[in-house]
């Protein structure tokens, strides 16, 4: 059934998901990826949708005339038993066309088909099993798509140890980058994944690792691993599987890396001539008084590749106790405000683009979860209701030092379907702060990979059904519900430029938005042609045609308002930014 449901209700999709990869991060945009990763995903989507119609409309006998991957005008096909299938020249969607309906499930008088085949000439029920087998295919996707990833092998962090947070427990109980996690209490553990079952609840514990061939143990108290086990990460310990990138901070004008040209945001890719991944590579790689290094410079979104010459000055030193300071006066990005939210609390306090963050409330940053954790502690738990308390931020800007007062604003977020309420600075971090560690696949048998799968995808469902009632009771806004093109495109490429299980799945997870949306009882949509022929199923007969076009016609303007007011949306974030 062609319509405006083949392009626009792909675009309208839940905002949940884009959250997953974060839009408005301003990061490097990559239209070469984003484009036909964006195509193929909005694509596949809407043709899987429409072959759940096709498929249950010819079991009942259904003609089915055209059943089209694209829009617009046909480039080529093949006729087969009675359909069309063609490719259209406009790759955005697809649609079927049922014989004797048109777009709007209304039976067509003009047509000349066979009464057998005739759409509305089908009982009730199979009309309905026509119209939900549409959204049952984009909602059954993710349970095979998640399925298929885990048995061909989920990319699991390996259990090295990326990063050490200076001063932090770990480090201070001589826990070291590259160490091995390899056991909890005395249980082996070969990924992080494994090491968080193992630590199913705060307790003491005996963590393993090894070094250099050698194992050694040590000890953690259960309140230092309270955090440990509540968030799903060993941050509150101070380590990491990831790396911090080689992309740099330059806060000190007066320092070499300064006087080079090089400046915050700039990535280094070579030292001397040898390629540098992460920070630990750079660091080393700049051991001497003089080196060579290329760097990439952004601008207004346009990457540059450059040189520059580093030459030591004795007669320069970086702040007395400032001990994130590298050579030359790099600091690694991750504490550098990348983006600030416009009219955010953040830039009516005077945070700008490049401030390096400091402090906030005296406790001195070493992680940018140390600035989430600081700015969640604006809220009182006892009153989590009331306003957040006014925190002081402190930055270095071109070399000196400033603190700003401001309190942080509530803000309703979803990440992976869950819903949280937490107040935000609208501070962004820079976008490739921190690489990813080691990874190894992990292999699950069909019993255990659908479990998971099972879980994951109604887990999602969850979470997006809580949001639409949500915004049905008030609590949330249309802005914080829905993304549209822009974030679907987005969420295309970042998911793609991560890899095919990322990619795979967030088709998984817009698709289960999509069966969602399309269920939604408004005309136009398939939930509205649901309503429409379960009404006639009680009442024994349709609504009047009147009815039906005046329903439908609102339908189709609060289906288009809907789409531009996304659009609107969706800039403003890509363009903003949003962060702790």
């Amino acid at each position: 059934m062609p319509s405006a449901r083949a392009v626009v209700v792909p675009a309208v999709v839940l905002f949940a998901v884009s959250r997953v990869f974060g839009v408005g991060d301003g990061g490097l945009m990559d239209y070469a990826v984003m484009i036909p990763a964006g195509l193929f995903m909005l694509g596949s989507l809407v043709v899987i949708h429409e072959f759940g119609h096709f498929i249950v409309a010819k079991a009942f006998g259904i003609g089915v005339p055209i059943f089209s991957v694209g829009m617009g005008p046909r480039v080529g096909g093949v006729f087969w038993r009675g359909t069309d299938y063609r490719l259209s020249a406009l790759p955005v969607g697809g649609y079927v066309k049922l014989a004797g309906a048109d777009p709007f499930g209304e039976e067509d008088p003009d047509a000349m088909i066979d009464p057998e085949e005739n759409f509305m000439n089908k009982p009730v029920w199979q009309r309905l099993l026509v119209m939900l087998a549409g959204p049952g295919f984009n909602l059954a996707l993710p349970f095979v798509l998640f399925t298929a990833v885990m048995m061909l092998g989920e990319p699991l962090p390996d259990g090295v140890i990326g990063y050490i947070r200076p001063h932090s427990i770990a480090a201070q109980k001589g826990v070291q980058q590259g160490d091995r996690l390899v056991a909890v209490d005395a249980e082996p553990v070969a990924l992080w994944t494994d090491a968080y079952k193992a630590l199913d609840r705060p307790r003491d514990a005996t963590l393993a690792f090894e070094r250099d061939g050698k194992r050694f143990d040590v000890r953690f108290t259960a309140q230092e691993m309270t955090n440990a086990v509540d968030v799903g990460t060993f941050g509150n310990l101070g380590m990491w599987s990831f790396l911090q990138s080689t992309r740099v901070g330059v806060d000190d004008p007066t320092s070499p890396a300064a006087r080079a040209g090089l400046a915050s945001g700039d990535a280094i890719t070579t030292v001397d001539g040898a390629e540098v991944k992460h920070w630990s590579q750079l660091v080393s790689a700049l051991n001497g008084p003089h080196h060579v290094v290329t760097f990439l410079h952004v601008d207004r979104g346009a990457v540059s590749s450059h040189s520059a010459t580093f030459e030591m000055d004795a007669a320069w030193q970086p702040r007395a106790g400032d001990e994130a300071v590298g050579p030359f006066g790099i600091v690694p990005i991750g504490l550098y405000a990348g983006q600030v939210s416009p009219d955010s609390a953040a830039a009516k306090a005077g945070v700008t683009s490049g401030d390096r963050l400091l402090a906030i409330d005296g406790h001195t940053l070493s992680s940018w979860s140390d600035l989430v954790e600081g700015v969640a502690l604006s809220v009182d738990p006892t009153h989590p209701d009331a306003a957040p308390r006014e925190v002081t931020l402190s930055v270095i800007r071109e070399g000196k030092p400033l603190e700003l007062h401001f309190a942080p604003r509530m803000t309703t977020t979803a990440d992976f379907g869950q819903i949280r309420t937490r107040p935000v600075l609208g501070i962004a971090q820079y976008p490739d702060a921190v690489v990813e560690g080691p990874r190894v696949p992990k292999y699950y048998g069909l019993t255990e990979a659908f479990g998971r799968a099972t879980e994951e995808t109604l887990a999602l469902s969850a979470g997006i059904l809580t949001m639409l009632g949500q915004l049905v009771t008030g609590g949330r806004a249309i802005s914080q519900t829905f993304g549209g093109p822009v974030a679907i495109f987005r969420i295309a490429q970042e998911a793609a430029e991560r890899g095919l299980y990322t990619y795979v799945r967030a088709i998984g997870m817009i698709s289960i938005s999509l069966g969602v949306v399309n269920l939604l009882p408004i005309p136009v949509l398939d939930g509205g042609q649901i309503l429409f022929f379960s009404v006639e199923g009680l009442r024994g007969r349709p609504l009047s045609i009147a009815l039906r076009e005046k329903l439908q016609m609102a339908g189709v303007l609060a289906l288009v308002s809907l789409f531009l007011i996304v659009m609107v949306f969706d800039v403003q974030k890509w363009l903003g930014g949003e962060g702790p």
